[in-house]
């Protein structure tokens, strides 16, 4: 009777153990670091090209980054994939700018990683030989206007 109390005690803390082993397994996505996040609102990205400069609304949600050129009018919707500790994806869904038509498209899959965070400004880079770095700068939770 005894061996079958240590039996059975025996396979109740293997099976709690394989319970919590199983329970500290990720089964979900990736989740990125804290501390490379973006904060869910309005960035301000500026873009210069030769003597002239692009300023672009970017707006982030848990799931989306969406660049407006002309806020409502001429944008690129993207969805955001979280690949790795401060790496992400940008998935093309929807996109309304003529001047991207050719560098871009629906379903074009594009990694990023985070390379600096200082207070609001989150500087990333393409995942790509020469890629240079670019900037959001948090602006809020409304657009800025």
């Amino acid at each position: 009777m005894m061996k079958k109390i240590k039996k059975i005690h025996l396979i109740i803390f293997l099976l709690f153990l394989t319970i919590s082993s199983l329970d500290s397994i990720n089964f979900q996505k990736v989740k990125p670091n804290l501390n490379c996040k973006f904060k869910p609102g309005y960035y301000i990205e500026t873009i210069h090209f030769g003597e002239n400069t692009l300023v672009i609304h970017v707006e982030i949600t848990e799931e989306l980054i969406n660049f407006h050129r002309v806020i409502d009018q001429l944008y690129v919707k993207n969805k955001l994939v979280w690949t790795g500790d401060c790496e992400f994806e940008m998935v093309t869904l929807e996109i309304t700018d003529p001047i991207l038509l050719d560098s871009d498209w629906i379903g074009k899959r594009t990694n990023y990683k985070a390379v600096a965070i200082d207070n609001n400004i989150y500087n990333y880079i393409k995942i790509e030989k020469n890629a240079t770095s670019q900037t959001l700068k948090f602006q809020g939770k409304s657009f800025p206007h």
